[in-house]
């Protein structure tokens, strides 16, 4: 009342473990308006989505027709032309409305995947003054799609902003797999953008078949020299909550176990090492119905120079694990685990801290980093300032002895 002279008061309901369900829509300039089935993203961190699929494994077809009807009702009540996207919170069977971007969204992929129709292009016609040249009954779902997001990020630094230089970069291929990328061997990720690499989608007849594709497909992308999310994926579409489509947003801070397993994922030098196959594999070009495939199989082993069957899978490991270490850092110095700019600077020369309060942050990837304080002290020397660029492992503050 004393900011804003209005004794009005605003309630939102609660919801304490929804999943974000989003619709697809299509409106032309004529008043036709349709919507392209919805997409489920619960899967998120800091409230931004990681994996999406289509359908949404928790509605039922009646729930899919009542969630569509809504959501085409606001673009038409507004007049609104070309692609968008309404999102949704559903809990207990109910829906609620979020928000509408207007625009097309990252996941829009699975979308296509599923419904057969380039959303980009439609978005096109329709902005050069075509009326839709479909109806609502005309759209009919096909399979189910999934969509992993390859972030340069740490899952188990909390998702944190993992930044470098990509080494050995190889997509995986084959039937239902699709590769949205702009990346590419020994390209540097630059720290102003966020940390979107790529985007894997699978499509399958159904979601078990999208999902084993999906595991198949991560197991074949290779991205060295970075820290990615896809050890991530890995356990997450194994995990029996993911498996069963009972997920929420809450899915990730009620599985701390995710992220321990990802332990299993992690080579001697700390670092999370990217799928490989057990066996080395040969790749054959085959034909099926006149299309052509690219097919990978496993084999017993390489041969090497002297005749004898080389481990590969541990040879690399050992090579990265050595080409990994990196001297410590002074036991008196705050150093800072990524390149990014300083936005704040929260200590003084002079200052006692405690263990783990955060004294600078660090932006990167459009995402603030809390860098805490490793140990109680005082502060010494203060060697950053905001707006300042640090790089990863760069010194910002020492201790005093």
């Amino acid at each position: 009342m004393l900011s804003f002279k209005n004794e009005a008061l605003y309630i939102e309901k609660y919801l304490t473990n929804p999943r974000h369900i989003e619709v697809q829509i299509l409106a032309d300039s004529y008043g036709n308006v349709v919507y392209v089935g919805e997409r489920d993203c619960s899967i998120q961190r800091r409230h931004q989505k990681l994996i999406e699929e289509c359908p949404s494994p928790a509605l039922t077809p009646q729930q899919r027709v009542d969630i569509g009807t809504a959501a085409v009702r606001l673009p038409k009540a507004v007049g609104y032309v070309g692609a968008g996207t309404l999102e949704f919170l559903y809990e207990g069977d109910q829906f609620y409305f979020l928000e509408m971007n207007s625009r097309i969204q990252v996941e829009h992929t699975v979308t296509e995947m599923v419904y057969g129709l380039d959303l980009v292009k439609a978005q096109l016609r329709i902005a050069q003054g075509e009326p839709l040249w479909f109806r609502q009954e005309d759209l009919v779902p096909n399979g189910h799609a999934i969509e992993c997001r390859i972030n340069a990020e740490d899952p188990r630094a909390g998702f944190r902003p993992a930044l470098g230089t990509i080494g050995n970069y190889r997509e995986p291929v084959g039937l239902g797999v699709r590769v949205d990328s702009g990346v590419r061997a020994n390209w540097s990720i630059p720290q102003h953008y966020d940390s979107l690499l790529s985007k894997l989608i699978t499509w399958g007849q159904d979601r078990a078949e999208a999902i084993a594709r999906m595991l198949r497909s991560l197991a074949d992308y290779q991205i060295e020299g970075v820290t990615t999310t896809i050890p991530f994926y890995r356990v997450a579409l194994q995990h029996p909550t993911f498996q069963s489509g009972n997920l929420s947003v809450n899915f990730i801070p009620n599985h701390p176990e995710l992220i321990e397993r990802l332990a299993e994922e992690v080579s001697p030098a700390g670092g999370i090492v990217q799928a490989e196959p057990e066996e080395p594999m040969r790749e054959f070009t085959v034909e099926v119905n006149r299309r052509l495939f690219t097919v990978r199989v496993g084999g017993a082993g390489t041969a090497t120079e002297d005749g004898s069957t080389a481990a590969p899978k541990a040879k690399k490991r050992a090579a990265r694990a050595k080409q990994a270490k990196i001297a410590p850092p002074a036991a008196n110095a705050v150093v800072s685990p990524i390149q990014g700019t300083i936005s704040a600077v929260r200590v003084e020369s002079g200052q006692e801290v405690e263990s783990g309060q955060v004294i600078f942050i660090v932006e990167a990837m459009k995402m603030e980093n809390e860098i805490a304080a490793s140990r109680a002290g005082k502060i010494a020397e203060i060697r950053v300032r905001p707006g300042a660029t640090i790089e990863a492992g760069g010194v910002l503050a020492t201790f005093a002895e």
